[in-house]
């Protein structure tokens, strides 16, 4: 008998443990947003040295936004808004004031986008 429950509590432990680490995000969802797709030119300026002098040139780069999907979570380890951007079908499975937990299959930190050189 003691050993199941040491066998539980450690169970406990470890499911607690594993349920939201410090650098994910885990909390309540305070906002949602649907981003349209667009793109944007912007002049990337380049240095280039030519060894006795430099060189500053602006190249066109276009920026393009696929249709992205905004979550705003309160982190619950420090309070604070962090913004996340998940795919389409996790988007549509939360609301707002759902518990939130960040999982690289279906998040990132960072706002989707490709960049290239404008021909």
């Amino acid at each position: 008998m003691k050993y199941k429950v040491v066998g539980i509590a450690v169970a406990v432990i470890c499911i607690l443990l594993t349920g939201c680490n410090n650098d994910a995000i885990c909390g309540e969802v305070q906002e949602k947003e649907f981003l349209p797709a667009y793109s944007t030119t912007i002049l990337q300026p380049y240095v280039l040295s030519t060894g006795k002098s430099v060189v500053i040139v602006n190249i066109p780069m276009v920026y393009s936004y696929p249709d992205r999907w905004k979550l705003t979570v309160k982190n619950e380890s420090d309070g604070k808004l962090k913004t996340v951007y998940v795919t389409q079908e996790c988007f549509d499975s939360v609301e707002i004031g759902d518990y939130f937990i960040y999982n690289v299959e279906y998040c990132s930190y960072e706002e989707p986008v490709t960049r290239k050189e404008k021909e």
